[in-house]
């Protein structure tokens, strides 16, 4: 039996539509693995007749013991908008019906998922229910955080690891200690450095192109994993923010495939990048007992501590051990070699060599004159991404090339690491491709093999009224500059004579997700339907694999709802990286600061309450300062903002992280955070020169604040360093501030 036809069957089981039924009935040659896949991928907790009747949100009970539900999904197709958020069952006012989805999803799968290609069918199949069924309970009577999407990707993937393994072992039957799983991960490192590593001057015009060629190196990364182990996308359990986990099956086969290929991703990787971006790849073995008894976490604790972590520290030794001449051995070129403009990397005899003129948005291939000068050069693959950043503001495709992408303008194509397979973002969906996804687009009427989300492919442009400077070829449409972001209006005029021109450079990210992911225990279920009982521990793939996809949903595909709704954040901010759990944005200063809330506020209403929390940190900087270290002081701050502690109130309770640092300062989102914003809020009103309601207070009281702070932080500084000094500034503070009374 082909795998493929157990992969589809997974998929199509149990859908009550006639239709569906016959095509399933027409697959299903193998009733006793798809029982197995159904226990791997429930737990062991197959029971369709308490099947819940709605999808509640995966966040809601994470750090709660507890197995109530306040909010649900409601029962309507995927939509990347906020009508999307959980809700109270009494605010919900309009669903379909799961009937009528299950129509509108046979219809799809006719038109659209049926074709000699059987594979593809089914990958297209998969990619339809995570259209139509990511709001209509699990058919397996699981836990209502898991949708029937999250079950049946998970099922078509147990289904076919079982398969492969009971055919290699020669029987069904497999016991408890048996290991027929394996959980494969890759990390990606280095992602965030290699982003901002380019040069201010220059930064605009390729930090965009930059970050999407990471998530197309990670995506491209984890195909060709895919293609060499023969699997398929329900065997991938998460992948996002340069990160996958893989569920293979445990047979000599892919253990030997994955040694093969792990060495030539690495090798591959390092040729293209060196010790910039780094990929670290290893797997553990599971059980029949852990995944049964809801015990997968241990496996994942073990690659983690056993594998990933050890490989970490030592990523580079098996390329060491074959290559030690390249890492160790002077090489005469060595200081005389030309640099790339952007990135500072040397430019190779082996590369395409493109000119980048300062007043051009785009390079052009570098003339022999231009090459003997050796400045304002470009490596091939620095103008490529210079190419995809500009592609990406008209881009509504993806286009995935297993081979040649003929037809094509060179400057079209991206060959992340020369790994075989090629990539294009284009507005028209191009012949000969292998895949073609619709970026942020989950309703497109195009032939398409489903859609990608991917955080910020839209980026601010020139409008109508931009007057053009110097002789660059920019017109409306174009992207904005990051220095033309800095002001309002900036980009409009040839000159604003005392501007307050400011970048904010904003790193965000979720507080103790690694650890999640690591230990995650859910809510104690109970032994006895009767819910009485001994508690346990329960934990299925099916969880992970909901809890990652609406943290993709949320960073990838409604963040950039946030931004395209609010003018100003289309105007002035720009979406660079947004993946996985983290994000990267830089735009002016004020508006990166309400971006920050907002993202704040909005990820605090998606996740019910449930106590995930998210902490950043903002570096406010001037429009030419370099965006490479800005990143990294963005970074610091963020670090700063989750190492914050703050105690208050009479049972003296602390609040951890969930913080944000701005100029310095670690505030809480809920408490300082809110106080320091209404201060903000009052002083403008007060030092308002269109002042009505107040009496107004001189803009005196501004040089007093921030004199009395810089006297308030050396008294700290000193008082760190051990010495005793005496806390004047808070007698003159007090007289200072009591003056203005009245």
């Amino acid at each position: 039996m082909e795998a493929v036809n157990i992969y589809l069957a997974a998929l199509l089981e149990h859908i009550p539509n006639k239709l569906i039924q016959e095509t399933f009935e027409s697959l299903n040659e193998r009733p006793d693995i798809l029982k197995l896949a159904n226990q791997y991928a429930s737990a062991g907790n197959f029971r369709s007749e308490h099947s819940p009747d709605f999808v509640a949100s995966p966040f809601e009970n994470l750090k709660k013991n507890s197995s109530e539900y306040a909010y649900r999904f409601p029962l309507q197709e995927l939509s990347l908008k906020r009508d999307f958020f959980p809700k109270k069952k009494g605010e919900i006012t309009e669903e379909d019906t799961a009937d009528a989805l299950w129509a509108s999803f046979a219809k799809d799968f006719q038109n659209r998922a049926l074709s000699e290609n059987l594979e593809r069918s089914a990958e297209r199949t998969l990619n339809l229910l995570a259209k139509y069924a990511v709001a209509i309970p699990n058919p397996a009577g699981m836990y209502p955080e898991i949708s029937w999407y999250d079950y049946v990707k998970t099922k078509s993937g147990m289904a076919l690891n079982l398969l492969e393994y009971t055919e290699h072992k020669g029987s069904t039957e497999i016991k408890n200690d048996e290991s027929p799983l394996l959980i494969i991960r890759a990390d990606v490192s280095g992602i965030q450095n290699f982003i901002g590593a380019v040069a201010s001057k220059n930064a605009s015009k390729n930090l965009k192109g930059r970050s999407f060629y990471v998530q197309l190196l990670a995506d491209v990364v984890l195909r060709k994993m895919l293609k060499g182990l023969g699997l398929f996308q329900g065997n991938v359990l998460y992948a996002s923010g340069g990160n996958f986990f893989i569920i293979a099956p445990n047979i000599p086969r892919v253990k030997d495939a994955f040694v093969l290929l792990k060495k030539e991703i690495e090798r591959a990787i390092f040729n293209e990048h060196g010790t910039g971006i780094s990929i670290v790849m290893g797997y553990q073995e599971v059980s029949q007992s852990q995944v049964l008894n809801g015990n997968i976490n241990e496996a994942i604790q073990l690659l983690f501590e056993q594998k990933i972590d050890v490989l970490k520290r030592r990523k580079y030794a098996d390329l060491i051990a074959s290559d030690y001449e390249r890492f160790f051995m002077p090489v005469d070129e060595g200081g005389r070699m030309a640099t790339d403009v952007v990135t500072g990397e040397e430019v190779r005899g082996d590369d395409e060599i493109y000119y980048l003129d300062d007043n051009k948005a785009l390079p052009k291939k570098a003339d022999s004159k231009q090459i003997t000068q050796g400045e304002n050069l470009l490596r091939g693959s620095t103008a490529k991404q210079i190419f995809l950043g500009h592609s990406l503001r008209n881009a509504e495709f993806l286009a995935v090339f297993d081979g040649p992408a003929e037809g094509l303008k060179e400057e079209k194509i991206i060959r992340p690491c020369s790994l075989g397979i090629e990539v294009s973002a284009t507005s028209e969906i191009p012949s000969g491709a292998s895949e073609v996804w619709a970026l942020n687009e989950v309703d497109s009427s195009q032939d398409v093999d489903g859609f990608m989300l991917y955080g910020g492919n839209r980026v601010p442009v020139l409008p109508e009224s931009y007057i053009a400077k110097n002789d660059e070829e920019r017109k409306k449409g174009h992207p904005t500059y990051f220095h033309e972001m800095s002001a309002k209006d900036y980009y409009k005029t040839e000159k604003q004579e005392g501007a307050f021109k400011r970048l904010g450079v904003l790193r965000m990210d979720i507080d103790g997700l690694g650890s999640i992911f690591k230990n995650y225990l859910p809510y104690p279920s109970y032994s006895g339907d009767d819910q009485k009982g001994e508690k346990r521990k329960h934990l299925s793939f099916a969880m992970y694999a909901a809890l990652s996809r609406n943290l993709d949903w949320f960073f990838k595909g409604y963040l950039n709802e946030i931004w395209k709704e609010d003018e100003e954040f289309k105007d002035y901010t720009q979406i660079i990286y947004s993946g996985g759990d983290d994000l990267f944005i830089i735009g002016r200063w004020d508006l990166t600061i309400a971006f920050a809330e907002k993202i704040k506020e909005d990820f605090a209403a998606f996740t019910c309450g449930g106590g995930l929390t998210i902490s950043g940190g903002i570096a406010i900087v001037t429009d030419k300062y370099p965006i490479l270290k800005a990143g990294m002081m963005a970074s610091e701050a963020e670090h700063k903002a989750k190492s914050h502690e703050l105690k208050g109130g009479e049972s003296e309770k602390t609040f951890a992280k969930n913080s944000i640092t701005l100029l310095g300062m670690p505030l809480h989102w809920d408490t300082e955070y809110r106080l320091v914003k209404k201060l903000k809020d009052d002083l403008l009103r007060y030092l308002s020169k269109d002042r009505e309601e107040v009496a107004g207070i001189p803009r005196s009281l501004l040089g007093k604040i921030r004199a009395h702070h810089y006297l308030m932080r050396k008294f700290e500084a000193d008082t760190m360093k051990g010495l005793k000094v005496n806390p004047r500034w808070l007698w003159l503070a007090t007289y200072d501030f009591s003056r203005f009374i009245g």
